[in-house]
């Protein structure tokens, strides 16, 4: 049997270190720890709740719960403005995220792969500085709030495997309200944003975010939206394009300007795809051109739409020693492909 700790005897206690504690089942009143920074209790497998007065100390730097599997009852507010750290990935019955209820300038990174968390509070903008958010298979998750296009700072959002999160959030600065330049800007330093396996039914927002000129890795596969916006076409710095196994895609509108992966593999309803032609042509000047095209499985694909953008691809794709991957639905080379081969090479003429 575990007892309580005696925490009126170490008012100078800083660290605290009770990971694989498996047979801790609880952390009680630490109000007596006014100088606790540091409170690791990752793989303590049987631990339940902590009570209410962590979140009112000041002083904590590092929180780390990992894989706290029965940890159901957390403190619902945090006020420390020198946290650091906070981890409780693996915690699958916690089903709330504190408020935060200071300006937090120190984190940088917010670990809550697989828990419970139905919900972001507002107060997550209170995270000024926080660079990366992983919420990967958080399958409880149903929104994600507003306020997460105040942080100027982010630059990667992980929320891939939250199957119930339906709709990412409308912006800010919606409306006419855009011209007001004392709103901030949506997202604007996002360089990798990964919504893998949700249930997008529209991507509406991206028009609204002002990552166009930074975001480099854009993964909506496994989602259920019907149409790739022309808006992408602004998005100048996107170089790969995951849309696999989107079954309800029939169209992709645009593509970004310098796109270099496009995975379209299972997008069994699409009908249409954007001209590439622009996105193809070779510029020395530029950066890379697309090298790996897949529409492997996507038995709908237009033929006439997908044979004038192989034949681009055929003239403009292979340059020096660039290689370019195209898959097309079907077992056999078609027939309107003007190289045909036996062998496993086919060399292009470079045109000057």
């Amino acid at each position: 049997m575990c007892y309580p700790f005696t925490v009126q005897l170490f008012r100078n206690l800083r660290f605290v270190n009770f990971s694989h504690c498996t047979l801790l089942r609880e952390i009680p009143d630490v109000s007596s720890l006014p100088n606790l920074e540091s409170l690791d209790l990752r793989e303590c497998t049987n631990l339940v709740e902590v009570h209410q007065s962590l979140g009112r100390l000041e002083k904590v730097v590092h929180l780390n719960f990992l894989n706290c599997c029965n940890l159901s009852c957390f403190p619902s507010r945090l006020n420390s403005r020198s946290l650091e750290n906070l981890i409780i990935r693996g915690c699958i019955k916690l089903s709330r995220f504190p408020d935060m209820l200071v300006q937090v300038k120190r984190l940088k990174e917010l670990v809550l792969y697989e828990t419970a968390i139905e919900e972001l509070p507002s107060s997550v903008a209170n995270l000024i500085e926080l660079k990366e958010l992983y919420l990967s298979d958080c399958t409880d998750l149903k929104n994600l709030p507003c306020s997460i296009y105040t942080l100027q700072q982010l630059d990667r959002i992980f929320v891939d495997g939250c199957s119930q999160l339906s709709k990412f959030p409308e912006c800010l600065c919606e409306s006419s309200d855009c011209t007001n330049v004392s709103l901030p800007l949506a997202l604007p330093s996002v360089i990798n944003l990964k919504m893998q396996r949700c249930s997008l039914s529209e991507l509406s927002f991206l028009k609204n975010l002002h990552c166009m000129s930074s975001l480099t890795i854009l993964d909506l596969s496994e989602n259920k939206f019907v149409s790739l916006p022309t808006c992408m076409s602004q998005f100048t710095k996107l170089q790969q394009l995951y849309l696999t196994h989107c079954k309800q895609l029939r169209e992709i509108l645009a593509l970004p300007p310098n796109i270099t992966f496009l995975h379209a593999k299972g997008c069994e309803s699409l009908e249409t795809c954007a001209d590439l032609s622009d996105v193809l042509l070779y510029n020395p000047d530029e950066s890379p051109w697309l090298r790996r095209i897949d529409f492997s499985s996507c038995q709908k694909l237009i033929q006439d739409q997908c044979s004038s953008n192989c034949n681009m691809l055929s003239i403009e794709g292979l340059l020096g020693e660039t290689r370019v991957d195209i898959f097309y639905p079907g077992s056999k080379i078609p027939k309107w492909f003007a190289h045909q081969s036996t062998r496993g090479l086919i060399r292009f003429p470079v045109f000057s």
